[in-house]
């Protein structure tokens, strides 16, 4: 039972709850909440239209994209799409991957293009994505080695600014690159796929099946370089745009909170949140919070800012992946079979296996144990509902238990193949609402009846994990 449940990457998780303990304690409870205290009705209300621009920005690419490979996908819907792979992708270790099967499989399921020109698309936009990304990132540690002792102190010492630089020119090098190659006609994906395929001892007929959809998104890639310079200089100009909403959002929430950052100072504090969203944790738990103290700290700002900005941005997106989950588990998998045929009896086989499982779990068995959980869960949204009413954050927490819960229990055949993702989501929002309160909460009645209904939540979703 203990080697199911702690699997290796909770190592990783355990270090950034650490690390984000660590991060919340170095500030008072006091200056943080006088810092967050800033933000009124209106302020949040600003705040969310400004991310819901930036959310918008980010399906440009991969609506471009599509466009000039022929298929006109609504731009809404792919928005849509964009926001259930950022669900899948936030939860689960590296922010930076992790949703994009699932942006594939949506566009091919519900709009009916080709997977071969699905995986295409995205993993073009992926690339353009990555590219855009370190390009930043490396012009915010070119400006912080620039400006250091000018306009912005000394941020990083001498020693390290040989391996600043080589780290940003390799960041900077991975996807041009990939695209690079993919121009000239290469694979970098089916070759070391194919390789794998003819060593594998289980599961190579698959392997093989993958590497020829890779090796035809691949000559589409190509294609698509080579044949629309046009739609690739777009989508690449979309991208220059998302970074400039980034930027203005960002922004934006140092001014609502009080501080008028030069543009310098807040590019650098930007390039450090960025780079702790490389880490591979969920969402950059730890190493985000740690990344905005230390770096307000040394841009001669209070560390409270950066705490109180920090969790904003996590409040931002737990609800937007909570958001994202009950999304994915919206669309659901209806057709699936129908777009993913078996090569032979055994596959067949295989797949009408997993159908009868995933009509097994559609409607969960629901006794005591399930019982007990959406009591708990229910009894713990309530006390965040009407704790510090209308707190946004503690409204918002409250929803991601809301929004976690129908993702697990709802009786929507879309939800199967969701549910044991749901759970371990759950489980992990729960354990995280009680390391924040253990670090920042405030000692009273209420708080304490509170962790122990989440404690007690942990442990039955780890047990009914354990049965299924």
């Amino acid at each position: 039972m203990v080697r199911r449940v702690f699997r290796p990457h909770w190592l990783f998780i355990l270090a950034g709850l650490a690390l984000f303990v660590a991060a919340l304690r170095s500030v008072p409870l006091a200056e943080t909440w006088a810092v967050l205290h800033r933000l009124g009705p209106g302020q949040i209300g600003l705040l969310v239209a400004a991310n819901g621009v930036v959310l918008l920005t980010f399906s440009g690419r991969w609506w471009l994209i599509l466009r000039a490979q022929g298929y006109a996908v609504p731009y809404h819907r792919l928005a849509g799409y964009r926001l259930a792979a950022f669900g899948v992708s936030y939860f689960t270790p590296g922010p930076q991957f992790g949703g994009e099967p699932l942006q594939v499989y949506l566009t091919s399921q519900r709009e009916g293009v080709p997977v071969a020109a699905a995986v295409a698309a995205v993993a073009l936009d992926k690339t353009l994505e990555l590219l855009v990304n370190f390009a930043f990132l490396a012009a915010g540690l070119a400006v912080v080695l620039a400006l250091q002792g000018r306009d912005l102190p000394a941020l990083l010492p001498p020693t390290a600014r040989p391996q600043a630089i080589a780290g940003a020119a390799l960041l900077l090098a991975l996807p041009i690159a990939a695209l690079s190659a993919l121009w000239a006609g290469r694979h970098p994906l089916t070759a070391p796929m194919a390789v794998l395929a003819r060593r594998a001892r289980r599961g190579r007929a698959g392997l093989a099946r993958l590497a020829g959809v890779l090796h035809e998104a691949e000559a589409q890639v190509t294609a698509f370089c080579r044949g629309a310079p046009a739609a690739l200089a777009a989508a690449l100009a979309v991208s220059v745009v998302s970074w400039a909403a980034l930027i203005g959002e960002y922004w934006l929430a140092l001014w609502l909170l009080g501080a008028q950052p030069s543009i310098w100072q807040m590019v650098a504090a930007l390039t450090a949140m960025r780079l702790a969203l490389l880490v591979p944790l969920p969402g950059g738990l730890g190493a985000l919070e740690a990344s905005q103290a230390l770096a307000f700290v040394a841009l001669g700002f209070s560390p409270a800012l950066g705490v109180a900005l920090s969790l904003l941005i996590r409040a931002r997106d737990i609800a937007l992946g909570a958001a994202g989950l009950g999304l994915a588990s919206a669309l659901g998998t209806a057709g699936f079979r129908r777009h993913v045929m078996p090569a032979n009896k055994s596959d067949d086989s295989m797949l009408r296996g997993q159908e009868v499982m995933m009509k097994q779990n559609t409607t969960a068995r629901f006794g005591p144990l399930q019982l007990g959980i959406i009591a708990l869960t229910l009894a713990t949204a309530l006390i965040h509902f009407t704790l510090v009413f209308p707190s946004p954050l503690f409204i918002l927490n409250g929803l991601g238990y809301l929004a976690l819960l129908a993702a697990l229990y709802a009786p929507v055949s879309a939800l199967a193949p969701y549910r044991s993702l749901a759970r371990w989501a759950l489980l992990g929002y729960t354990a995280l609402t009680v390391i924040l309160w253990l670090a920042i909460g405030l000692r009273a009645p209420i708080g304490y009846i509170n962790k122990a209904i989440e404690v007690a939540l942990i442990a039955l979703l780890l047990l009914e994990g354990q049965r299924r």
